[in-house]
This record gives structure tokens, sequence and C-alpha cells, in this order.
């Protein structure tokens, strides 16, 4: 196998070395004296961002720098070179986090849903990376896709630097497979590339096109869910980081809490949460209660079922998260025009938070203009996109915000026309707030991105979009990060519709639930809309109820898939979302652990609320007099259905007979009160 490896190894390098040649990037460079004159004048010259000093350490332990293999269970998570704020939004968007996280339910859990994936085994290897972002990918296509999509196939073919022990050896991170992704170098099927191997079969091609990424931020404080919780419910598990020690393990609960300042070296899936979740079950306790549900790739023999539990408070496991949303049809587009197979690997700025970046491509057909990929250095960052034939000749094409920093592709309101062998300049002008580096490129670390190689008259940067800077003068082998996108000539619609949902959310429900389907195509017609429940056939209509009827008939989990059709006949790929209904409210038991005790002494006693669905109840405590009186009642709060919850009760009530149950006002996360209930009978004596 090892000599498999190093063989792919080589034939990787070759890959790339051409792909950055040309061999199969659309774009060749074009140098248009005009251009040339533009670039020449007086510049400011700008700077690089410093990197991560984590990634730092990491360069400089040079070969055999990873330390983390073990025997049976392999780790794999080396650091980003994009140091902070990338990934950090503004106030503003962390204020609006927090006040959606608000309208969650206390707990949530993939795999109640259609969206999970199976728990995967990597082996002794250093490959967590790749599975974990294979994983997301996956979760976000569930349940109208359920592909398995290949981990070997990323890889072997992220296209970065290996120098210690090969690609299963060498460790890789997130940005890795966004880059593989959002070049089109896969996904592949796993049916077409299996793991382990160290084998690349020739001639396969993308199954699906990415065109976003978002880099989720972290919570507001420590031991908050709050930027967690709307980006799993709208996309499926989230990739995220961890540092693993085994001595911050709890095999018998299967949770993990790590406060120390060591750097990530793990890379895992987060599924669900849990805000009730105790901090009595990790080896030391945590702040406070609360943690996510995660999803390993060490197999089902480990943890619970391949499963186990992160505090909220762990140093880590929100520190640096992301999804992989906007896996389209692999024709949705008929060209990529690109120099960065390897992505962002720093930016670029003159010390402000404003920046502009340009491409010069040629058009290898008569096609349009459709669309143009950014990559985002930091969340809400805002962006205007021009285009024309010449930096000196440019038009203002589109602009928006951008929440989450990653990659954005922009669908340009109208097309531009195309010749054979015409030129192309994109330009993008960016800003991000907080941040004085908004030019994100492809620069070649030594060690790390060395296979990056640029040519003069590919990309430019600029201060003020007036004077323009050839990107290779300040920075040999680097190029800005910005793609664009064609489809065929202009007139021809090979665009699907797109349909968003309203009436949809992670709640459940004891009413009948309608949703309303809205389609939306650009530059088309809408021919029809079509939805499908659960198992059943496809319908047509722009909404739908999910029915309640009393005592139970459809309660559960329905999977709603919806799509959309054209008049030039494009299919949108199905969509997906959860309606969740529950009708019937929870049983509950009550234990005393004396049935006599005196006045204004304490009794234990052991309640326990039980729902057939609801992940939480909320639990009331009475105590009534045998007439029927209420003479205490206590709000127990959230407790996890079927556990059993102690409680010490003072009587302070007086002397008499009573009896102790849990409450009519007992009730589940959909509002169903309490059905049944046992009591148990308590006299208070002198």
């Amino acid at each position: 196998m090892h000599t498999s490896l190093t063989t792919g190894r080589h034939v990787l390098r070759a890959l790339v070395l051409a792909c950055l040649a040309g061999a199969w990037l659309s774009p060749a460079a074009l140098a248009q004296p005009a251009a040339a004159a533009a670039a020449s004048r007086t510049a400011v010259r700008g700077a690089l961002a410093p990197v991560s000093p984590a990634f730092q350490r990491w360069l400089d332990a040079g070969v055999g720098r990873l330390p983390f293999l073990p025997a049976t269970h392999g780790l794999g998570r080396i650091p980003s070179p994009l140091a902070p704020p990338t990934a950090q939004p503004s106030v503003r968007t962390l204020a609006a986090a927090q006040a959606t996280a608000a309208s969650y339910p206390s707990s949530y859990d993939l795999r109640t849903s259609s969206r999970d994936t199976k728990v995967d085994d990597q082996g002794p290897y250093g490959t967590c990376w790749a599975f974990a972002t294979i994983g997301s990918l996956e979760s976000d296509l569930r349940p109208s896709d359920t592909t398995e999509y290949s981990e070997d196939n990323v890889v072997l073919n992220a296209g970065f630097d290996t120098p210690a022990g090969g690609p299963y050896n060498n460790g890789g991170y997130s940005g890795w497979t966004a880059a593989y992704l959002l070049r089109w170098g896969g996904p592949v099927t796993l049916a077409q590339d299996a793991y382990g191997d160290g084998i690349t079969p020739p001639g396969l091609t993308p199954a699906r096109h990415l065109q976003q990424w978002l880099r989720i931020p972290a919570p507001v404080s420590p031991g908050s869910p709050d930027t967690v919780k709307a980006a799993l419910v709208n996309y499926g598990a989230l990739d995220t980081a961890m540092y693993w020690t085994s001595g911050s393990f709890s095999g018998a609960n299967a949770a993990y809490y790590y406060a120390g300042t060591a750097s990530a070296n793990h890379e895992i899936d987060i599924v669900g949460w849990d805000d009730t979740y105790p901090r009595a079950n990790f080896n030391s306790a945590p702040p406070g209660d609360g943690a996510f549900l995660c999803r390993n790739s060490w197999g089902t023999a480990w943890g619970e079922a391949g499963y186990f539990w992160v505090s909220y408070y762990d140093k880590l496991i929100t520190s640096d998260m992301d999804v992989f949303p906007a896996a389209e049809s692999a024709t949705n587009y008929a060209h990529i025009y690109q120099y960065d197979p390897l992505g962002e690997t720093t930016d670029y700025g003159y010390g402000s938070t404003t920046g502009w970046m340009a491409n010069r491509f040629t058009a290898v057909a008569s096609e349009s203009l459709a669309a143009v990929g950014i990559w985002i250095p930091s969340g809400d960052a805002s962006y205007v996109v021009y285009g024309g034939t010449a930096l000196s000749d440019l038009s203002e094409l589109a602009s928006g915000t951008a929440q989450y920093a990653g990659f954005q592709t922009v669908t340009l309101p109208t097309r531009i026309a195309l010749s054979a062998g015409s030129p192309l300049v994109v330009t993008v002008r960016m800003t991000t707030p907080g941040y004085n580096r908004p030019i994100p490129i492809e620069y070649p670390y030594a060690g790390y991105s060395s296979n990056a190689t640029a040519s003069a008259g590919q990309s430019y940067v600029s201060s003020n979009g007036s004077t323009w800077t050839d990107l290779t003068t300040p920075e040999p082998d680097s190029n800005v990060c910005l793609k664009a996108y064609t489809v065929a000539a202009t007139g021809s619609d090979l665009f699907p519709p797109r349909t968003s949902v309203s009436g949809s959310d992670a709640n459940w429900h004891r009413t009948p639930v309608a949703l309303t389907l809205t389609a939306v195509d650009n530059g088309g017609t809408v021919k029809s809309t079509q939805f499908a429940v659960d198992d059943g056939g496809p319908q047509t209509g722009d909404s739908v109820t999910i029915a309640a009827p009393a005592g139970g008939g459809n309660d559960g989990v329905h999977a709603v898939t919806y799509w959309s059709t054209d008049a030039a006949g494009n299919k949108e790929t199905p969509n997906t979302c959860d309606v969740r209904i529950d009708t019937v409210g929870p049983s509950g038991t009550v234990t005393l652990k004396a049935a006599r005790v005196k006045a204004r002494r304490t009794v234990t006693l052991s309640a326990c609320a039980t729902d057939a669905l609801s992940p939480t109840v909320h639990a009331v405590l009475v105590v009534r007099r045998r007439t029927g009186a209420v003479v205490k009642r206590v709000d127990l709060g959230s407790v996890s259905s079927s556990a059993m919850l102690k409680y010490r009760l003072r009587c302070t009530f007086g002397r008499g007979r009573f009896v102790v149950t849990l409450g009519r006002a007992t009730a589940d996360l959909a509002g169903n009160q309490l059905r049944a209930a046992t009591s148990r009978r308590l006299t208070v004596i002198r």
C-alpha cells in the first residue's frame, strides 16, 4: 500500500499542476494593453494577513508533525492558516442568532429525523476531517439524496502538500474539502472510490457541484448554543473541530469536556443538542448543564453506537464550525472559470476594510456569464460584482451581503453574452467590517500549499478600484479567489427554479401545520411545484397541511420533500423540511422515600414524566389536601423525558393527610398537558 500511496501522490501533484496551468480550468490568461497600463500606475502596496499561531507552529514542526495517531482510532485535524476574524461575524449577526436561538426546543436530535447519516470508521488514519466534512455534505442533501460519497477521493485529491507520511497520515481540515468541492473536484460516490486503498480510479467526474460553503460563527458567550441551533436545523450536521485527549472522556456516559489550551486535533459532526444534559456526567464538571450530541468516525463499537456528548462549555467544540449546503446538480453550469483550486489560504489588503480584486479569463465557447463565485473572508461582508472586457471597462452586475464567512455563488440578474475567445474580466469590491484584509487569495505556503502557481495577467488587486496591481508582482504564484460560471448562449434556460418554504420550524405541534411553497425562476417561468409527504407519491400544489388528529394517529416526524419545474423542463433538486406532530400528552409517576414526615421537615421524592415523542417535559409538582385543595405547587422546569428527578420537599403546609403528584400543568414540547399520573399519599405529623 505504501508504494501505491507514493505513486498516487506524484500523480496528484501532476494533476494539480496541470490544472493550475489550464489543462482543466477553462480560463487562460489574456494580458490586455489597457489593463497593463492601468496596472502599471503607481499603486499602494498591500499586505498578507498574519497566519494563526497554531498554523505557524504546525508549519515550523515540519515533517513528522502529526504525533497524534493512536493504534486503533485516528485523529487528523490540522490548524487552519486563516486567523480570526475571518470566522467571526459582527455583533449584528451574533445578536440575530441569539434572538433566533430562543425559538428552538431545549433538545434536538438528527437521529430522529431523516437527515442523519451512518457512523463510519476512519481506522488508524488521520482522515477525520474528510469523514466529518463529507458527513455534513451528505446530511444537508438528505432525505432527497441518500447517496454515500467518497472520503477517499477527498483525501487523495485534496491537492495540498502531504510531507508527513502521505495523504492518509498527514491530516487536513475542512478548508481542504471546501476547496476540493468548490473547484468541482468532487464529490464522487463511495461506490466509485472505496476508502483506504490508496487508489483513485481514472475517469471519475463529480456527481454534484458545490456552490456554497458556510463557516458558522462561535456562540455569543461560552456555554451558549445560539449559533449552532439555527445552522443545525437549516443545514443538517455541522462539521466542527475539537481537541481529543482520553483523560477528558467519560466512557461510562460517552461524555466529553476539555477546558485546556491545546489546539484542535480532531474533526467530528454535531448532530443535536440537549440544554439539560447534566454537567455531572463529565469527568470534570463544566460551569453548567448542556451538551451537543456528536457523531464520531471511530465506528459503532465506540461511545454510544458511535455518538457522544460534548459539553457546551468545551474549549473548542464551537470554535471552527462549517456546513456544505447547495450541492447542486452537476449540470447546473456549462463551465467554471477559476485560478484557485486550493481556495482561500490567506487574505490580502491595504489596511482598510474594503478592497478590490479581479480575474481575467478567456471565454472557451459562445456562452453567457450566469454567476460569480466569491470566497468570503469574514461574516457580514458586503460585495459588489462588476464585469466587462477590461479593467478599464466595467459595469456593475450584482451586489449583496454574506452573513457567514466561507463561499457564496452570486447569480446574476442579467446574463452577459460571451463569444469564444473573447476576454472576460470579473471584479469584486469586498467590504469586511472589522477586518482589514478583505481580499481572499490562494498563496503558496511551503510545505502546505506549494502546488499553487500563477501567471502574470490573471489576477489583480486594488485599494480603490482604479489603480490595479498584478498580484504576482507583490506575491508570486498567488491568485485571487474568484470564480465565474457560464451557461449555454443567452436565450437558453438551463437554470431550475428555486423553491422556499414558510411555516416550517423545529418545534413540536399539537395542531395542524400548514406549509406554503414559493417558487422563483430567474430568467424563466415556473411551470409546477410538487411535494411529497413521507413515503407518499408526488402531489402538485403550493401548499400542504400536515394533519394533527387527536389520539396520536399522525404523531411523529414527517418529511416533506418539495421541488419545482420550469417551462423549459429544468427540475429543481428536491428540498426537504421536517414537521413534528405530537398530540398525546405525557404521563407521570411520583414516589416518596417516606410516607410520614414531621411538619417543616423535608421528604425526598422522585418524579418522572414520560412522553413518547417529546425529548423533554416541563414538569410541575403539586401537593393537595385529600379534599382537593392545592397547598403547594413546585415548578421543576424542563426535564428529560423518562428521567428520574429527585426533589427535597419541605413540608411547610401544615399537618394532615396530603396527596403528592405531577400536576396538569406538566406538559411536553407541543404543549400537551399531562394525561395520566400516579400519586402518593403523604402524612405530615407534629
